[in-house]
């Protein structure tokens, strides 16, 4: 008989982790502001045609002031209409990176609730307990991995939004460039974007907690969704480089050749994916030695062969304990 209750500890996870955001509701946002914009632009095209009008209709210094009024009028509308724009902008990467987290965790519980079922079968079948108690500690780990690739997604959104956002994040008269709906998940997560910043200048070989965080959820997350059947032989690392002008390179390493991923798994965005048929530890090391990265810190959901510990000790970078039990006298903390 197939226990009953194996399902509770992945129900209970999956309603902890999952994020009680409405993506909706912010999509919904999304559309005003794309519509505020709409208004703003009919408002431009309204003052440049009345402020011609009125120039061609004036002569000497009057056409002069009205003209140079104009002109300052259609500056502060076009400026008024980007920050709208870039608002618009900054919901929806949100709303996406909350509704790509919710359907992720989704994938890695479906994933999980498997491999729990399967222990709990051999349990009642053997009275052998420790696989059952292996997947459920598997299954705790990867799901909050899951969830905390959304902290990592939105602190990038907040760096980029302290890029692209006017200065002081104000529309003209003072009005908050952030909309009510977003001041509090980004307001707890830009944190996380600002510790990243406390915590050393761009180019430091300084590794922040954050960082380390979401090489190991990559980790996590990449060899849970591989296909079971073909699972126990492939490995997957996760890599971070710099360069020397600062600038971060998360790199996908596995060790199939030509950097093939099995269906189902899938990289960001912002990931290079490296693979020669050699440990994915080593595909990261020469991708950084070839295109002159220095390399931070790595981290696989299994630890390396000591051959390859080696190799990652001798490039300068951090191999990252996948449990979080991180040494702190390590390279790169």
């Amino acid at each position: 008989m197939i226990p009953t209750d194996h399902r509770e500890p992945v129900a209970s996870l999956l309603h902890e982790l999952t994020p009680d955001i409405d993506a909706a509701a912010l999509l919904l946002l999304v559309a005003r502001y794309e519509a505020l914009a709409q208004r703003v632009s009919e408002c431009i095209a309204t003052v440049d045609n009345e402020v011609r009008a009125l120039t061609e209709a004036l002569d000497g210094q009057t056409s002069v002031a009205a003209e140079a009024k104009g002109r300052l009028l259609g500056r502060e509308l076009h400026a008024a209409r980007d920050k709208v724009m870039v608002t618009a902008d900054i919901v929806l990467a949100y709303a996406d990176a909350v509704e790509q987290a919710k359907q992720r965790l989704t994938v890695v519980a479906a994933i999980a609730d498997r491999d729990v079922l399967a222990g709990a079968v051999l349990a009642a079948a053997t009275g052998e307990v420790a696989t059952q108690a292996g997947a459920e500690r598997l299954a705790a780990r990867t799901m909050s991995a899951a969830a905390a690739e959304l902290d990592h997604r939105t602190a990038l959104i907040a760096r980029d939004a302290e890029q692209s956002v006017p200065e002081q994040g104000q529309h003209p008269g003072g009005m908050p460039m952030t909309p009510g709906a977003m001041m509090a998940p980004l307001g707890a997560l830009a944190g996380i974007a600002a510790a990243r910043t406390a915590s050393g200048g761009e180019g430091s070989a300084h590794v922040p907690d954050v960082d380390l965080g979401m090489l190991r959820a990559r980790a996590a997350v990449l060899t849970a969704t591989q296909p079971p059947e073909v699972a126990p032989w492939i490995r997957v690392a996760v890599g971070l480089g710099i360069d020397q002008a600062g600038r971060r390179t998360v790199v996908v390493g596995t060790s199939e050749p030509c950097g093939y991923l099995r269906p189902g798994v899938v990289p960001e965005p912002h990931e290079v994916v490296v693979g020669d048929g050699r440990a994915p530890e080593l595909a990261f090391i020469g991708y950084c030695h070839d295109r002159e990265l220095t390399p931070l810190a790595v981290c696989a959901a299994t630890p390396p062969s000591p051959e390859v510990a080696a190799a990652i000790d001798e490039s300068g970078a951090h191999a990252i304990d996948p449990g979080g039990h991180e040494d702190p006298s390590g390279p790169g903390l």
